[in-house]
């Protein structure tokens, strides 16, 4: 398999986790990780629910980095502490 082909079959699958999400559960403090796009599988922390992203600290790349992330493209990790 293609590495494309492998990306795009990984996003579909990430797509249906997704949705398995409420967004109503996407508050802060809670624990997710990024679905799709640039920051794909890193995690972080919520800081803020906007009406279609939510602000998220991501501290597993290394550093601080703070990014709007669209809601679609976030699932809550099994061990939230929200």
């Amino acid at each position: 398999m293609k590495d494309k082909e492998i990306a795009a079959i990984k996003d579909s699958l990430m797509s249906l986790v997704s949705l398995i999400t409420p967004l109503h559960d996407l508050i802060p403090n809670s624990r997710v990780i990024i679905n799709g796009g640039a920051l794909m599988d890193k995690q972080g922390t919520i800081r803020r629910v906007l009406n279609n992203k939510v602000e998220v600290l991501l501290e597993s790349i290394g550093y601080k980095l703070v990014a709007f992330v669209e809601k679609s493209k976030v699932s809550l990790l099994k061990n939230s502490n929200s």
